[in-house]
């Protein structure tokens, strides 16, 4: 059975991976089955357009990224601490104007548009049995490659989509459209996968449909063996403890209240593993609270440290 998976982000790369997404995948291929993932390229990282990664054939999609690089360098080009650039850098968005929150989702919708289109002729042409779409922002892709190629359709559902504002509260009249367009598709779906049982809930009441299969995010077993190279490369003394956050910077994440307790510890220091839109906000917050020596970031780094 071949099975094309659609996420949008780039998958894996030198230091990062979807987790959830890369195990899942390593399991299909474990029992037989030919994988591929349909990603898409990021702005400021030189990823291969195709490649194979443990049998796993990614293929990339780089017209998403290089609009979107061109549209925002127009806009005036910034750089947040991965390498892509973003005209939000160094705001607060909890606290922007309205016609800033207005373009944001404006911007958002569009991509997300320009990567359906983008992606839906790749997806076809994979001629794939089943379609498993990573997240709302790749089901419409994938439930109209599943119709033309008659395959099955898979709805992976990482959290609550229409929960999570991403960079700025919603329009009026987004939210409501969303929600009745992700209804529609995780109704049409063959299988819904969720993370968690509450979710599960939420989504079989929400939308009217069977409950979803819960597959938990649970790290692969292997034995833990103590290191200290995080602790060395960051030069941190053993008396010293750490506060750790791992993850994207996002919105409703708990990062930025993270940074702010720094301000009350004394023995101890925050170190930020992850990055993502906040990540320039969140630095000059650091230095606007005079925190540089208790609050750390340092990127993301291979999941074996």
């Amino acid at each position: 059975m071949k099975v094309c998976m659609l996420v949008r982000n780039q998958f894996i790369d030198g230091k990062w991976a979807d987790q959830r997404v890369l195990k899942e995948a390593m399991t299909l291929l474990a029992q037989g089955h030919a994988v591929t993932v349909l990603a898409e390229g990021k702005y400021g990282l030189n990823l291969e357009k195709t490649m194979v990664h443990d049998g796993i054939l990614v293929i990339r999609n780089q017209f998403v990224p290089r609009f979107y690089g061109a549209i925002l360098t127009l806009l005036g080009k910034r750089k947040s601490g991965d390498g892509e650039i973003d005209y939000l850098s160094g705001k607060d968005p909890a606290k922007l104007r309205r016609s800033e929150a207005h373009l944001v989702h404006l911007g958002i919708e569009f991509f997300s548009l320009v990567f359906c289109v983008s992606t839906l002729r790749e997806a076809i042409r994979q001629k794939a049995d089943v379609y498993h779409a990573h997240d709302f922002d790749t089901l419409m892709p994938a439930y109209l490659a599943a119709r033309v190629n008659g395959a099955k359709l898979v709805y992976d559902s990482h959290e609550l989509w229409l929960e999570n504002e991403r960079l700025a509260p919603y329009l009026p009249l987004q939210k409501p459209v969303l929600w009745l367009l992700e209804r529609t598709l995780a109704r049409r779906a063959d299988l819904v996968i969720t993370v968690s049982d509450p979710i599960a809930e939420e989504l079989a009441i929400r939308y009217g449909i069977k409950r979803p299969l819960v597959l938990l995010n649970c790290p692969t077993y292997r034995e833990i063996r103590s290191s200290a190279k995080i602790r060395d490369s960051l030069r941190s003394a053993e008396s010293k403890k750490i506060a750790l956050f791992i993850g994207g910077l996002a919105r409703n994440r708990g990062v930025e209240q993270l940074i702010e307790s720094a301000q009350y510890l004394r023995e101890a220091e925050v170190i930020v593993v992850g990055d993502g839109l906040l990540r320039q906000s969140l630095e000059e917050k650091v230095k606007k609270m005079h925190l540089e020596d208790r609050v750390r970031f340092i990127g993301w780094i291979p999941q074996r440290d």
